[in-house]
């Protein structure tokens, strides 16, 4: 009995071993290009967590996740490193740091996203975690506004990315099912630029100019 209860261990555990990554990927956050590999070691083409390309990274399992009752799997790409958690009720990233330009965030020019750190995490469809370090260097017509940064948060049932510079404010709220909502501030404007920001969607403001996006990633 107990040699047979043994075998049915092993061999699910060598089936699990070699299911391909591409059938867990729809349950993550993440899409790609292509997929290839195992759950244990595969990799993504052209990989996006949610608004953001993080392009070819090799993405594995971490078995001593599923002792907590999560999976944990870790990302390991030439500009950016951290892991994807998967729990029952939720999902999240863990200590993701690195470099992202993505073009576009939140419909926004950016030329680049530095993570430094970063952990977000929702479940029963409320944020429940957050932290780390945001950079975001604007580009196009808000190149004016400068680099800002911030630390992410909860607020309510939203990721909160509160980001700041010495001419702007960004805040970008991000739901768990990916509808966001980025309420953007500037002050300390140029006619010059003011002109161009206005033709852009902004609207005049009593302290300056404003725009607000909402989309989903």
């Amino acid at each position: 009995m107990r040699r047979g209860l043994l075998f049915v261990g092993v061999l699910a555990l060598a089936l699990l071993a070699l299911l391909p990554l591409r059938w867990v990927l729809a349950a993550t956050p993440v899409t790609a290009r292509s997929v290839s590999g195992s759950l244990w070691s595969g990799r993504l083409a052209a990989a996006v967590l949610p608004g953001l390309p993080i392009g070819d990274v090799a993405v594995g399992l971490s078995p001593l996740g599923l002792f907590s009752g999560a999976a944990r799997f870790i990302v390991d790409g030439d500009t950016i490193d951290g892991a994807v958690l998967l729990r029952r009720g939720g999902r999240g990233i863990e200590h993701v740091t690195g470099r992202l330009t993505p073009g576009r965030l939140a419909g926004l020019p950016v030329a680049a996203v530095d993570l430094a750190d970063v952990s977000a995490g929702f479940a029963a469809g409320a944020c429940t975690r957050a932290m780390g370090q945001v950079n975001l260097l604007p580009a196009g017509p808000l190149q004016a506004a400068g680099a800002l940064s911030g630390t992410p948060r909860c607020d309510g049932a939203a990721l909160l990315l509160p980001l700041t510079s010495a001419r702007a404010r960004l805040d970008l709220r991000i739901l768990a099912d990916g509808h966001y909502t980025a309420a953007l501030a500037l002050t300390g404007i140029g006619e010059a630029e003011r002109a161009g920001l206005l033709a852009s969607g902004f609207q005049a403001t009593p302290d300056g100019l404003a725009l607000t996006v909402t989309g989903q990633f």
